[in-house]
């Protein structure tokens, strides 16, 4: 049994993540009152393992200030996002890698049944809905059309997106076992969602994370040269992605070429910023806009969270990618940088149960984690 195997610490710490990833969980339907009831079982879970656990003084003075931006955050945008995230991360301490990741993926596997159910029920009284989009770039064929079919009540980005998360965390946590059947089992099960999505990126991305996992596994001597500037690229692609938004012109042929790869996001996010603005601790976007989508998870942070949270944000996922290249936990990094692309096209920046890079962020607050399946060269226990 899992709990046979867990310190209490960790018992409590989980059972903060699963009620909060549960009750703050847009794809698992549920009442208001239950959900209420989670959200103090796992403040209750979580102040208790605080009381249990010992800190350093630099360790409570790191943990008051995240608390109060956090609290600060809250308080300006409404929104409780980053406040949850921040008590994930400071709850982390004594808390492995492993055991996390294996809550997420028992909570987005859970989403996955939940919607499978009401996708099979659907099929059965033939109700099942879905619509055409003709788009300028298309899918792995060339069609005109693709008929998207909305998988339970999840929009068909979301479900690619959640079976492409399942299949990374999975392949993640059984890395060591991990070979070139099992990769190519779960990129069957991609594709045939994909025919029912039509989610062009969602696939990509997959095949990008088991690309980078088989690297990994050969173990290239150039690997610890590019974990190194992976922080760098990272702060590169951030800063290109804010600066396309806020130059965005379909004159501009490189510019336009990229917006039509992403189906239009930066378009949408330029109109979103200009129409906006940027605050200190962000703001509500502007009505008038309600009918273009802000998907782009890192323009999403910056205007409805504000530049402080945007900032420690990027500045805490380069941090992190360092940390990690400095332990050797490459397939961590390329769960990371999975994500990161991921946030281009999705906004799921701030949802605890599917944004594994807060796991890795408390390594820099603690150092005391331990990974799962790094590389033997690594220095951390497993």
């Amino acid at each position: 049994m899992l709990y046979r195997i867990l310190t209490k610490n960790e018992l409590l710490y989980i059972g903060f993540f699963l009620t909060m990833g549960i009750a703050r969980n847009d794809a698992i339907p549920m009442v208001r009152q239950v959900s209420a009831v989670l959200i103090i079982a796992g403040i209750l879970c979580w102040i208790i393992k605080l009381l249990n656990d010992t800190y350093t003084v630099k360790e409570r003075l790191w943990q008051a200030a995240l608390l109060c931006i956090g609290a600060l955050a809250a308080y300006f945008n409404h929104h409780l996002g980053c406040l949850l995230i921040i008590m994930a991360i400071i709850g982390m301490k004594n808390v492995r890698f492993r055991i996390v990741l294996s809550a997420m993926l028992g909570i987005q596997t859970a989403a996955l049944v939940i919607h499978s159910s009401i996708f099979a029920a659907d099929l059965l009284t033939g109700k099942v809905d879905g619509y055409y989009e003709t788009r300028r770039v298309l899918g792995l064929w060339d069609i005109s059309e693709q008929y998207r079919i909305f998988f339970g009540e999840l929009h068909p980005n979301g479900i690619q997106k959640l079976i492409g998360m399942v299949s990374a965390i999975w392949s993640y946590l059984n890395y060591k076992k991990l070979c070139m059947k099992h990769l190519a089992v779960l990129t069957c099960v991609n594709i045939a969602f994909y025919f029912i999505t039509y989610s062009n990126t969602g696939l990509m991305l997959w095949l990008v994370f088991a690309a980078m996992l088989l690297i990994t596994k050969k173990e290239f001597a150039w690997l610890d040269q590019a974990a190194k500037i992976s922080p760098w690229l990272f702060l590169f692609m951030a800063a290109f992605i804010v600066a396309i938004t806020y130059f965005y012109s379909p004159k501009n042929m490189l510019i336009e070429f990229l917006n039509r790869c992403v189906t239009g996001r930066f378009h949408w996010a330029n109109e979103h910023l200009y129409a906006s603005g940027l605050s200190l601790w962000g703001k509500s976007l502007d009505p008038d806009l309600a009918y273009l989508p802000l998907d782009c998870g890192y323009i999403n942070l910056l205007l409805c969270y504000g530049t402080v949270l945007f900032g420690m944000y990027i500045l805490g996922t380069a941090f992190t990618l360092r940390y990690l290249a400095d332990k050797k936990m490459y397939p961590e990094i390329a769960l990371v940088w999975f994500l990161q692309l991921f946030f281009i096209i999705e906004s799921f920046i701030l949802v605890l149960w599917m944004n594994a890079t807060f796991v890795y962020m408390s390594g820099l607050l603690y150092d005391v984690s331990m990974p799962l399946a790094g590389s033997p060269k690594g220095n951390c226990q497993v």
